[in-house]
């Protein structure tokens, strides 16, 4: 592995079959029955607020610069003219304001080729404002476009930043990133703000090339990389193929600027390391987070245990679990949704099953993904029955198959030559 921060590598034996049954009983493997699930291990309540999914960061940065005192969209247009939040608007600025949320949106283009008199005299760079705070995107992007089309003066780096701004809150990552194709950003001088929600809008698109120019050319321009816009770098290197040598160069990056690693910053590199089987990177990395006095939080360690349970590392996901126990983070829903999927993928039916159904039980909604993979589990094991059961059970509790769940049902029973049961199955 290339790069400079992690010297020292340690290794770790990897499990990738089931073991025997014998094993599983006899006393050499009395270290790994240690490793088991403890079910004196409290589960947790329903998952909070402040509990992020494993790979949240996009979705978190989504939702980063809402401002609570935004009304929702549609707003009663009539409240428009008394709204102290539009004090920055002139007089003509809020009629036109007005009128633009008043007009069809199918022929607001049309509205706005007859109205270049009066949009000349007001600052076109308010009005996308106003219409931001007003919650009406769609009518900002179609004044936005309609002002790219007639360039000049009016289109400047104020108007981007504010269109940017719009399409990210609103999460309309492919829209903003199709607009911005036809624009040369290099033109203008947008702030970090702008620059971190383009780049996250070809992030959640999956442009991932268009993304990686982006970012070069902020370098260029001399910007200081904020620790978020390192976030979405990381996530997107991380989805880009055979990337590791670039995450290195980041993070190695990101100490020399003195920046620290936060949650996001280490639960994604750890994803990374996941989507590319790169095991003894993820542990390098975890290493020697805490080697440097960092404390893992939950999201982190579920990063690292879905690591492992993709894996098929048993003894090193439950050796997560209880590293999580002896430091008092809290397992959530997202971790045991993860343990399940770890004893399944191991062969371990019962144990996954005895931990979805105390979930169950104390009102945590395991996944489609977890229930899937029990029933493939004891599909691959030659129990159709159960794995059946498992499926009705699903069903019971109001958790939705999606297509993964038939599919897995179908190749079950067809591989057993019991297409009668299939049908029977299904059309009931």
């Amino acid at each position: 592995m290339e790069g400079t921060l992690f010297p020292n590598r340690p290794t770790f034996p990897i499990q990738t079959t089931k073991p025997h049954k014998k094993q599983q009983h006899s006393s050499s493997s009395n270290q790994q029955n240690n490793l088991k699930f403890n079910p004196s291990l409290p589960l947790p309540p329903p998952p909070s607020t402040n509990t992020f999914p494993l790979d949240s960061l996009l979705h978190h940065l989504s939702h980063h610069h809402k401002d609570p005192s935004f009304p929702p969209p549609n707003q009663d247009a009539h409240a428009l003219a008394d709204d102290p939040r539009l004090d920055f608007l002139t007089p003509n600025g809020r009629s036109l304001l007005t009128t633009i949320v008043h007009h069809p949106l199918p022929t607001l283009a049309s509205f706005l080729d007859s109205s270049k008199s009066q949009l000349s005299k007001v600052d076109v760079a308010s009005l996308l404002k106003g219409l931001e705070i007003s919650r009406e995107w769609e009518r900002a992007l179609v004044l936005f476009q309609w002002l790219s089309a007639e360039g000049g003066p009016k289109l400047d780096a104020p108007a981007i930043e504010t269109i940017v701004r719009v399409l990210g809150r609103e999460s309309q990552h492919s829209v903003a990133s199709k607009v911005f194709d036809a624009i040369p950003l290099e033109d203008y001088a947008l702030d970090t703000r702008a620059y971190t929600t383009l780049l996250h809008a070809y992030a959640r698109s999956g442009r991932y090339d268009k993304a990686v120019a982006l970012f070069g050319r902020i370098r260029e321009k001399g910007l200081s990389p904020s620790l978020v816009m390192y976030n979405v770098m990381l996530d997107v290197y991380g989805r880009k193929k055979q990337s590791w040598n670039e995450i290195v160069k980041l993070l190695d990056e990101m100490k020399r600027n003195g920046l620290d690693f936060d949650e996001f910053t280490c639960s994604t590199v750890i994803s990374a390391c996941g989507r590319e089987g790169l095991l003894e990177e993820a542990t390098e990395f975890f290493d020697g987070l805490k080697a440097r006095g960092y404390v893992p939080g939950i999201v982190t360690y579920n990063a690292l245990l879905q690591v492992y349970g993709k894996a098929g590392n048993y003894p090193e996901a439950l050796r997560v679990l209880k590293e999580m126990e002896e430091r008092n983070c809290v397992p959530d829903s997202i971790t045991y949704n993860e343990l399940v999927a770890t004893y399944a993928r191991a062969g371990f039916c019962e144990e996954g099953t005895a931990v979805l159904d105390a979930m169950a039980a104390k009102g945590i909604m395991p996944d489609s993904v977890t229930y899937t993979t029990l029933i493939g589990s004891y599909g691959k094991a030659g129990r159709e029955d159960e794995a059946l059961d498992v499926f009705r059970r699903m069903k019971e509790l109001g958790c939705v198959p999606n297509v993964c769940t038939y599919n897995t049902i179908l190749g079950m029973l067809g591989k057993k030559s019991r297409s009668g049961r299939c049908w029977t199955f299904f059309l009931r």
